[in-house]
């Protein structure tokens, strides 16, 4: 009828499931995994709140989060909460309100937990700080190294986000219908970003990417207010349906460096659109491109680094840069203002724009080295 668990216990799984006699269960503050227990004990060994059941022990009732009422559509998680459900549970569950009852710092460490491989707390609708939102600009602690999935979800009041450069990866959904985000630097230290990452920011109008991304996932984008995007040359492939719904794109770069496109335009309806890319024709007949991306049928071909480097020889300056971006303006793109050319003794500077499939120089500063 009672269980008592010393300090230093990890780990519970498969155990106690039928036994229904139980009416007493003190756990220990070191749990972290639980699977599949305790289902069948008695109500007076939990500690209840709302339609949520936990375990724990008179310092800290709140330790496992051990089963939720059926049908339950809005939860409260405590900060005091260490040991989840695994994924067998969770993901029976549509919650249409999670509300936290802690911090942003106390977020940042819960979240690892509350969304990784075991746990999977797939499905929820808007999530809350103490039944308040998430307002103005959100700085990410150089502590952690991945924005997890689900992170910060339908926050719809966020304006701004800072991500350090110690973030390898942004999860599914990670910021997910943030409607008021207008503007995202990516740091080249992120990998990779998931599914729906930025999906539905119907204000996001500038996105930096990272130059280590190699895949950019399905719906990243979809629904966003982008007008340009300068996809860097790290990248290979392009996901599913990226930029669905991107009404207002109006100008894109693709770089040679991309083999593969998923469906990433479908559902455009921007007539304006421009899509340059930054390679031979030769090359593009080699891109796996998959249906419904017709507006890749009017694609505009630029120059790449080697041809930039060609048109400076023959007019007999030499470069001093090894890398290139560009820029957009208006229809044109600009390749980065901070290009110098070797002209005597002198280093004179250029705006390079792409026209045509050709080079044109534009003087607009001379320095003395």
């Amino acid at each position: 009828t009672e269980l008592h668990f010393n300090e230093g216990l990890k780990g519970i799984d498969y155990s106690f499931g039928d036994c229904t006699g139980l009416v007493s269960i003190s756990l220990p503050n070191s749990l972290e995994r639980s699977k599949e227990t305790f289902g069948s004990a008695q109500e007076s060994a939990f500690t209840k709140q709302g339609n949520v059941y936990y375990l724990g022990n008179t310092e800290n009732p709140y330790v496992f989060l051990a089963k939720i009422d059926s049908g339950t559509e809005n939860i409260t998680l405590s900060p005091k909460t260490k040991c989840l459900p695994q994924s067998y549970f969770w993901n029976n569950y549509n919650i249409g309100t999670l509300n936290f009852d802690g911090t942003l710092e106390e977020w940042f460490d819960y979240a690892q937990i509350l969304f990784d491989e075991e746990h999977c707390l797939n499905n929820f609708g808007e999530l809350y700080f103490k039944n308040e939102k998430l307002q103005g600009e959100i700085v990410i602690p150089n502590t952690l190294t991945k924005i997890t999935k689900n992170m910060f979800k339908s926050q719809t009041d966020i304006t701004n986000v800072v991500i350090p450069n110690t973030i390898t990866g942004i999860g599914d959904h990670a910021f997910y219908g943030c409607s008021s985000l207008t503007s995202v630097v990516l740091p080249n230290s992120v990998e990779s970003i998931g599914d729906s990452s930025f999906a539905d920011c119907t204000s996001l109008e500038h996105i930096t990417l990272s130059n280590s991304l190699k895949y950019i996932d399905p719906y990243s984008f979809r629904n966003t207010a982008l007008t340009e995007v300068s996809i860097p040359n790290s990248v290979e492939e392009l996901g599913f349906a990226v930029f669905y719904e991107c009404t207002n794109l109006k100008n894109i770069l693709i770089p040679s460096s991309v083999t593969k496109i998923g469906n990433a335009f479908a559902a455009w309806t921007n007539s304006d659109l421009k899509i340059y890319y930054n390679g031979t024709n030769e090359q593009w007949n080699q891109i796996e491109i998959g249906d419904g991306n017709d507006e890749l049928n009017n694609k505009i071909f630029v120059p790449s680094l080697s041809d930039l480097i060609s048109a400076v020889k023959n007019n007999n300056y030499s470069l001093e840069t090894n890398s290139l971006t560009y820029d957009f303006d208006g229809g044109n793109i600009l390749f980065n203002s901070n290009i110098y050319v070797k002209e005597g003794n002198q280093y004179v500077g250029y705006t390079l724009v792409a026209e045509n499939n050709k080079v044109r120089f534009n003087l607009y500063q001379k320095k003395l080295k």
